[in-house]
């Protein structure tokens, strides 16, 4: 593997944050590989949201902290290779990769990966809110657990090709980023099917999940992007 990705990305800081988020993540899954196929399992059919025993709790809730923050940080290295490819095609001319230190990328990176973490709380946060003021907190702590479990498992499915996408040559590039694309819009659509057997299990009308689906997990993340591209 040809690690020679684009100019700003070439450098050894950010290589070697991706480097580390790949190695972080061979080693999450050797140390909880039994949470990681149980994940996997409850999410690819589709299961109720539910604790595991007492004993596991513990470990499994650490097993989900350490997927959630390499899913965090892998978006964040996503987001900065994106925006550099992006400029070096000339599909935005308002950002320069010129001459622009070695510690950027992996800066913005971070800083990527600190603002998707605090739209996952508030989405989370509003969850939880809605749920005390409608008198239906049981109900929202499992569409809560059910987005843990999902994230955790696009994580799982997508780090090694973030990894991958952020060093390999860049002859692949476009064959990494369709996808990765693709997996997560599969997820996604998963997910909110997965959402979707919930509310009508408990007999809530398709108009709430929409609501539910376009204000807490669309209308965040489109703000972000928005708020972000106006400034590029």
């Amino acid at each position: 593997m040809m690690l020679t990705p684009m100019s700003v990305l070439g450098n050894i800081a950010f290589q070697a944050l991706s480097m580390t988020v790949l190695g972080a993540f061979c080693w999450m899954v050797y140390t909880y590989r039994g949470q990681v196929v149980r994940c996997l399992k409850s999410t690819v059919a589709f299961s109720r949201a539910t604790n595991p025993r007492p004993g596991a709790v513990a470990v499994y809730e650490n097993f989900l902290a350490t997927a959630l923050s390499l899913g965090a940080i892998s978006t964040g290295l996503a987001a900065v290779k994106g925006i550099v490819w992006l400029a070096e095609t000339g599909a935005i001319v308002s950002v320069t990769t010129e001459a622009l230190p070695v510690w950027v990328a992996p800066v913005a990176a971070g800083g990527v990966a600190m603002t998707a973490a605090v739209v996952v709380m508030m989405e989370m946060g509003i969850l939880k809110a809605v749920g005390k003021l409608t008198f239906s907190q049981k109900f929202t702590d499992e569409i809560v657990t059910v987005k843990k479990n999902w994230m955790a498992a696009a994580s799982i499915l997508t780090v090694p090709l973030v990894a991958m996408w952020t060093g390999v040559n860049p002859e692949r590039d476009i064959i990494l980023a369709y996808m990765i694309a693709g997996m997560i819009i599969t997820l996604f659509i998963l997910f909110a099917t997965h959402t979707l057997r919930g509310f009508i299990r408990q007999k809530i009308s398709l108009l709430v999940w929409f609501l539910y689906l376009c204000a807490v997990e669309i209308f965040p993340v489109c703000a972000v992007v928005i708020a972000v591209a106006r400034n590029l």
